[in-house]
């Protein structure tokens, strides 16, 4: 991790041409370029007099020692100024395409020193705001997923809630043609039947009548209750109105749901006895499977089912209250409504 503490600037770097050592040079050097000018000039006049090669040499020198000073002044300028310069913009571009530290800008001096130190603490600066933008993106992020995650899971306990019946916790009529042509539609791909249950409360009315609502509504918690237990993982169950229920059975055939009616039937009926009313309360179910009608969707199933329960309702009614199952023959054929009361 980088350094973006107050860091110490390093000091201009000393030119090797100072001015001491410039004039170090000059006493050196001087009697030396005098008279390497006095004879230079001696060889340049031939006919002058000393006192015009004196004048002339130091001229000479007085020259060399400008150029020497401007010479100086150009080194110094190329070292104080121009590659500190040059040093600190290269520096720039390489940690703003993170290829240097920003430490590194603490390496550079001369004249470019301060300007180094204002980008250093503006660079550290920028990394700090940076890294806060960061740390809350980060946190609204968690935030947006946390409540995303409490939104959905408020919205599917709504959709269970709107989807189920409040009273016998089974599913209402809402999405009971969505999950038998789900069922239907899967039991065409892997040619499997499917059996559609129809069931309705006998002498439900006499109950209400007779012991109040309150017992009416603790009786239908008990069917849901049964129905609940006793239907499989694949299998759905719905109450469809006030005492009429539908239970779809997946993969299963006529003998095999009329087999799980029966149970049915019995385990409602030993209930309704329990209650010691005259005529007792009791259940009458409807069947009908795919198998035995031409291709079916799922409201012609319903109908078929509906249809059967209409026959058998009316067949309890009229027989005692254990009476034998037979099948009920319309139209010349053996229909899928069965008297399904527990022998």
């Amino acid at each position: 991790m980088e350094d973006c503490s107050p860091t110490v600037v390093a000091s201009p770097i000393a030119s090797p041409f100072s001015v001491r050592r410039w004039l170090l040079v000059l006493v050196v050097l001087a009697p030396g370029l005098f008279v390497a000018a006095a004879c230079g000039s001696k060889l340049l006049i031939d006919r002058a007099n000393a006192s015009v090669g004196v004048q002339l040499s130091i001229l000479i020198l007085f020259a060399t020692i400008l150029s020497l000073f401007a010479a100086g002044a150009v080194v110094r300028h190329l070292v104080h100024w121009r590659n500190p310069t040059r040093m600190l913009v290269t520096r720039i571009e390489q940690i703003r395409d993170n290829t240097a530290r920003i430490e590194e800008l603490s390496t550079i001096g001369g004249a470019a020193a301060p300007v180094a130190k204002l980008v250093h603490d503006l660079f550290c600066e920028m990394k700090q705001q940076r890294a806060e933008v960061t740390r809350m993106e980060s946190d609204l992020r968690q935030r947006v997923a946390q409540r995303t995650d409490a939104l959905e899971r408020e919205l599917g306990t709504m959709r269970t809630q709107a989807n189920k019946d409040p009273l016998t916790g089974l599913q209402n009529r809402r999405i009971l043609n969505e999950c038998l042509k789900t069922t239907l539609d899967r039991a065409v791909a892997n040619l499997f039947d499917v059996t559609v249950l129809m069931a309705d409360l006998d002498n439900f009315k006499l109950l209400n009548d007779t012991l109040g609502h309150p017992a009416g509504d603790e009786f239908l918690k008990a069917v849901g209750q049964i129905i609940r237990s006793t239907i499989r993982p694949n299998d759905f169950a719905f109450r469809c109105g006030g005492d009429e229920f539908v239970v779809v059975l997946a993969e299963t055939g006529p003998e095999a749901a009329t087999h799980f009616a029966r149970r049915l039937v019995s385990l409602v009926d030993a209930i309704g006895k329990s209650l010691r009313l005259v005529p007792p309360v009791g259940m009458s179910i409807g069947m009908a499977s795919r198998s035995e009608l031409n291709r079916p969707n799922a409201e012609e199933l319903l109908a078929a089912a509906d249809k059967n329960l209409y026959q058998v309702k009316t067949a309890r009614k009229a027989a005692s209250i254990h009476p034998t199952p037979s099948p009920i023959k319309v139209e010349g054929r053996p229909r899928l409504a069965r008297s399904l009361s527990a022998k």
